[in-house]
């Protein structure tokens, strides 16, 4: 049962990335803590905390799939036609959950990365960048909830490539240069 082991890694794996990305979601809120800015703040979070709650329960919907391809005892009452039937809808679930939560990830990340623009915590070109990248994973993810014949054409480098980037150069900036913070201001007493 050596695919079942591949499955669960990967979904160790995926449950091991969303644990980064609610930990960078609190790192973004904290660095930028603009008062004025507190409700798109919030607004972002409130997307990542969706999207990673829908990625959950795709995880768990595929220990769902696990289970009925183990093989054990009691799926004998059912035949193998429906098994596979069954499991093919709740993969199929999967891919249109990871759709959504993409979705939401390119409106959350496109509220983050106006916070880090108008923040001036890190460089203007990298959080315009940011913004850009963000709202074309969301305009894709639209694309693909509409139009699901797209996936075959737009793969994961099109629309997933300028982020990784943006998100890696934004992790590397910050572990090295820190977070520019903005001179005091004078006290009026």
């Amino acid at each position: 049962m050596g695919s079942s082991r591949g499955f669960q890694l990967r979904l160790r794996t995926r449950a091991g990335g969303i644990r980064r990305v609610l930990r960078l979601g609190q790192a973004r809120l904290r660095q930028c803590g603009c008062d004025s800015y507190r409700r798109l703040a919030l607004l972002a979070a409130f997307f990542r905390l969706i999207e990673t709650t829908i990625l959950i329960v795709a995880a768990l919907n595929d220990f769902y799939v696990l289970r009925l391809l183990s093989g054990a005892s009691y799926l004998t009452t059912i035949n193998s036609d429906q098994l596979a039937a069954l499991a093919r809808l709740s993969i199929g679930m999967h891919g249109s959950a990871y759709s959504v939560a993409l979705l939401l990830f390119g409106f959350g990340s496109s509220v983050f990365c106006y916070l880090w623009l108008k923040s001036g915590y890190i460089p203007r070109p990298l959080a315009v960048w940011g913004l850009l990248a963000s709202a074309w994973v969301g305009i894709c993810a639209f694309a693909f909830v509409v139009f699901p014949e797209l996936t075959r054409v737009i793969n994961v480098g099109y629309y997933g490539g300028p982020i990784f980037l943006f998100e890696l150069t934004v992790g590397l900036w910050l572990a090295i240069k820190s977070v520019r913070t903005p001179p005091p201001m004078p006290t009026t007493a």
